[in-house]
């Protein structure tokens, strides 16, 4: 977690523990998500926030990111590189499924 986003939740949500929001952010997904679903997680990082692992649940989970340094991450079924084609061509190859 960033030290400003880390800080804003010492000061402003001191009664809740850590990574309270990707908790709720799971919660309200997994209304939503099954194993008819694909998922696209546009800005998937360096795949560290568990509460983002969709693996299992989504028929798909692919993950895309402007992060130059390349990565794996376990819990997506495919990763694009950094680059806008890629990620165009990961989006395509979604649609056709």
């Amino acid at each position: 977690m960033f030290p400003s986003v880390k800080s804003l939740d010492v000061r402003w949500y001191p009664e809740f523990e850590p990574n309270w929001d990707n908790r709720l952010f799971r919660e309200l997904l997994l209304r939503r998500i099954d194993r008819s679903k694909r998922v696209l997680d546009y800005g998937c990082g360096r795949g560290h926030v568990e509460e983002m692992n969709f693996r299992g649940i989504a028929e798909f989970v692919a993950g895309v990111d402007p992060e130059k340094q390349p990565t794996t991450i376990h819990f997506l079924t495919k990763r694009a590189s950094s680059n806008f084609r890629a990620a165009r061509s990961l989006m395509e190859m979604l649609r056709s499924m």
